[in-house]
C-alpha cells in the first residue's frame, strides 16, 4: 500500500506543497511503500534530451538528484531507495519498506532481494551502510546538513539496516529519493576509487555508453542489462545532448534534434506555437543569497535591508516569470509551510528608505560588491536587473556570469560575497537541510537558527506551522537572501514523448518515466 499518515500534514497536495514531510512526530508510525513499477512497455526507439550543464562527476553524493537538476545523469544510472510520484507520495525503488521508531528518530529499511549493480555486485544492508558512510564523509558532498543528525547505522540482516538519529526526520524518505539523490546508492566496489568520476556504477535502469560518449557534449546511456526491472526501460537508447543556452535548446526541439528540453515561461508561448507539449508548476524561488554577512558592507543588517528594499518585486516578477511571476519577499510563496504572511508587506519597493538605511549604516555614497550567477533559470536575466535597481540608490553591483561547473564550485567558497538563486520550494525541513543550514551550501552557520529549527523538529501538530513560520521570519528580518519572485519550472517535449509531467507535488520530473508515445 501506499505511505499514509494520519497527520493530514504528511500528504502532498496543490494547495500545500510539500508540507507532508515536515508532518508532526508520530510514534512508531510504519511506512509500506508499493512496486514504483508500472505496467511493462516495450522498448522504443531513442530519447534525446537536452541538458544545460554536464556533470563534474557521476557520483550521486556530490553530484546530487533531480532538485540539484542532475536528472537526466544521476536517475538514468542510479536507482534511489524510495520513489517519489507525482503525487508526492513515495513508493517503492530499492527499498520495499520503511517503518519510522517512535518520533521519526530511527528507520528500519527493508531492500528489494535479487537487485545488482551494474557491475554484477548485489544489493546489500552492508552496502547502502557503506554508500550512506561515503555520502556523509566524502569531499565535495551535499548531504552534510541532511546527514547531520544520522548517529548510527545498524545491519539487521541481508536486506534490512536501521538508521538512527540524534533528532526527528520526517522528511528523510524524501531525502533517500530520486528529488535529494541520497539514496541514489551506488556499488560498495567503486566507493574508494575514482571510478564514479567518469562513469557511473548505479542500479539504475541505463548504463553509460562509453564508446560513444563525448565528455561534456554528448552522454549516451544503454539499456542495463542487470536492471531488476526490465518493464521499466522504456528506450533502446538515451542520448544526453549538452546545449547551454536556453534558445539554442528551443531551437533544436522544434528541429527535431532532441525531444524534451527545460523551458522559461518567457518561451512557454513559443512552444504551444510549435505544438510542443509544456510542463509547469510554479516551483523556483528568485533571489539572491547575501553569503558575505562577516566582513565589509554587507555584514551590517541596515545594509543587506537597504538592498531588500531597493527592489521593485512586483516589476522582478513579472520580468523573470510573466504572466506565471508571484512576486514575494520571502524564501516561499503563498501555500508553503514556513510563508509567513505577517511579513509579507516588509521591503515594498522604497528607493528612498533604501538610501536612508545606506546612510544610517554609514555608506550615504553607496559601495560596491560583486556576485556570481549563471545563465540557467532566469538568474543571469535577474542579476542584470539587479545591477540597475542597485545603481539607482548608489551601490554598484558586478556579477560574473559563470558556467555550470564553476558556478556549483564557487558558490561554496567566500569568492563572491553574493549567489544568485534559483531554488526550488520546499518546507522549512528541506531547505534547513539543503541551504539555511548548510555549511557547505551557501556558507550559512548561525546557531539561533538552530535553535530554531529544533523548534520545529519538535513541534506538536498544532505548534509546527507558528514554529515554521519563525524561521522564515528570522531569516528574513535579518536579510540573509533578497527574494523577490516565485515563478514557473518549465519544462517542454515532443508530441513522440509521455510522463514528462510536472505536478506540485512532483515538481521535478522523473526522466526514467519518460516513455515513447503509444
Amino acid at each position: 500500500m501506499k505511505f499514509s499518515s494520519n497527520s493530514s500534514r504528511h500528504r502532498w497536495s496543490g494547495n500545500s506543497l510539500r508540507v507532508a514531510i515536515a508532518g508532526a512526530i508520530l510514534s512508531g508510525s510504519m511506512i509500506v511503500v508499493a512496486n514504483s513499477s508500472g505496467a511493462a512497455t516495450k522498448s522504443k526507439g531513442t530519447l534525446t534530451v537536452a541538458s544545460a550543464g554536464f556533470p563534474s562527476t557521476f557520483d550521486p553524493a556530490i553530484n546530487g538528484g533531480d532538485y540539484a537538476g542532475r536528472g537526466a545523469f544521476t536517475s538514468l544510472a542510479y536507482d534511489p531507495l524510495f520513489v517519489r510520484k507525482a503525487d508526492g507520495s513515495h513508493v517503492a525503488g530499492l527499498a520495499t519498506k520503511g517503518d519510522f521508531g517512535p518520533q521519526n528518530k530511527s528507520l528500519k529499511i527493508t531492500l528489494r532481494s535479487g537487485v545488482k549493480f551494474s557491475d554484477g555486485s548485489a544489493l546489500t544492508a552492508a552496502g547502502v551502510k557503506a554508500w550512506l558512510v561515503h555520502a556523509q564523509t566524502v569531499s565535495g558532498n551535499v548531504f552534510a546538513a541532511t546527514l547531520k543528525p544520522l548517529t548510527s547505522i545498524e545491519v539487521n540482516g541481508t536486506l534490512s539496516l536501521t538508521l538512527n538519529f540524534s533528532d526527528p526526520v520526517p522528511g528523510f524518505l524524501d531525502d533517500l529519493s530520486q528529488g535529494s539523490g541520497l539514496g541514489m546508492v551506488a556499488s560498495t566496489k567503486v566507493l574508494s576509487g575514482t571510478t564514479m568520476a567518469t562513469k557511473p556504477v548505479g542500479a539504475g535502469e541505463y548504463i553509460l555508453d562509453t564508446k560513444n560518449t563525448v565528455s561534456q557534449v554528448t552522454y549516451v546511456f544503454i539499456p542495463n542489462p542487470n536492471y531488476w526491472n526490465k518493464s521499466a526501460i522504456h528506450w533502446d537508447k538515451v542520448v544526453v545532448k549538452v546545449i547551454a543556452d536556453p534558445t539554442a535548446q528551443l531551437n533544436a526541439l522544434i528541429a527535431g534534434q532532441v525531444d524534451t528540453a527545460a523551458g522559461s515561461a518567457g518561451t512557454i508561448a513559443a512552444a504551444k506555437a510549435a505544438g510542443l507539449n509544456v510542463a509547469s508548476t510554479t516551483n523556483l524561488l528568485m533571489g539572491i543569497a547575501i553569503n558575505g554577512r562577516t566582513t565589509g558592507p554587507l555584514s551590517n543588517v541596515l545594509v543587506r535591508k537597504a538592498l531588500s528594499y531597493a527592489v521593485d518585486r512586483k516589476a522582478m516578477a513579472t520580468l523573470l516569470g510573466g504572466e506565471y511571476g508571484v512576486a514575494t519577499n520571502q524564501f516561499a510563496v503563498p501555500g508553503d509551510d514556513s510563508y509567513d504572511p505577517s511579513i509579507a508587506s516588509l521591503y515594498e519597493y522604497n528607493p528612498t528608505k533604501a538610501k536612508a538605511l545606506l546612510t544610517q549604516a554609514g555608506y550615504p555614497n553607496g559601495f560596491t560588491f560583486t556576485g556570481l550567477s549563471i545563465a540557467i533559470a532566469g538568474q543571469d536575466v535577474e542579476a542584470n536587473a539587479l545591477v540597475g535597481y542597485l545603481a539607482a540608490v548608489g551601490v554598484t553591483f558586478k556579477p560574473t556570469i559563470a558556467d555550470i561547473p564553476n558556478y556549483l564550485a564557487k558558490r561554496v567558497t567566500d569568492e563572491y560575497p553574493t549567489v544568485t538563486l534559483s531554488w526550488g520550494r520546499g518546507t522549512v525541513i528541506q531547505h534547513y537541510n539543503n541551504i539555511w543550514g548548510q555549511p557547505g551550501a551557501f556558507v550559512n552557520s548561525d546557531s539561533y537558527l538552530d535553535d530554531l529549527y529544533q523548534q520545529v523538529l519538535y513541534a506538536s501538530a498544532k505548534d509546527y506551522s507558528a514554529a515554521a513560520k519563525k524561521v522564515q521570519n528570522y531569516i528574513i528580518n535579518q536579510a540573509w537572501y533578497i527574494m523577490w519572485a516565485g515563478i514557473p519550472m518549465v519544462g517542454f517535449s515532443s508530441a513522440k514523448v509521455t510522463g514528462a509531467g510536472m505536478t506540485n507535488g512532483r515538481p521535478c520530473p522523473y526522466i526514467v518515466e519518460f516513455a515513447p508515445k503509444k
